[in-house]
């Protein structure tokens, strides 16, 4: 099945959501948080975060909220092992 569109976010959309703090920490890793932060906090930034989210879950099949961006291949990387870490930490010290 073909999964193929665009998303087009208002921005008086991201607006009015960006100041709850629950949507922001539900759809938004602690990361992007931060870099949104290092960039203004402006809602171009979570409009463009957004979209792209959305376009990805619906392509995938998945929630927005499952969707992560990471600037590079060792960020993923290491994201994947603290996961294994985390969901395995009752079996031991070791990975």
């Amino acid at each position: 099945m073909n999964r193929c569109g665009i998303d087009i976010v208002e921005l008086n959309r991201i607006a009015g959501l960006k100041e709850k703090e629950l949507w922001k920490k539900r759809i938004f890793s602690d990361r992007e948080l931060a870099l949104a932060e290092v960039r203004g906090g402006r809602d171009s930034f979570f409009a463009g975060r957004w979209a792209a989210k959305e376009a990805v879950a619906k392509a995938l099949g998945c929630g927005p909220e499952e969707v992560f961006f990471t600037s590079c291949g060792t960020e993923s990387d290491n994201w994947a092992i603290q996961a294994a870490v985390e969901l395995n930490r009752r079996k031991g010290k070791h990975i």
